[in-house]
């Protein structure tokens, strides 16, 4: 998956990818402040 054979290159593939990484980090530090806190 690079943009040298053009997949990579799609705004919807790269986007998608930087979505659910935000997604797991946002979760990851939520369940960290509700143990830290309880």
């Amino acid at each position: 998956m690079d943009c040298a054979s053009g997949f990579g290159a799609a705004t919807m593939v790269t986007a998608t990818f930087g979505f659910v990484a935000v997604s797991h980090a946002l979760k990851k530090m939520l369940a960290k402040a509700e143990r830290q806190t309880a």
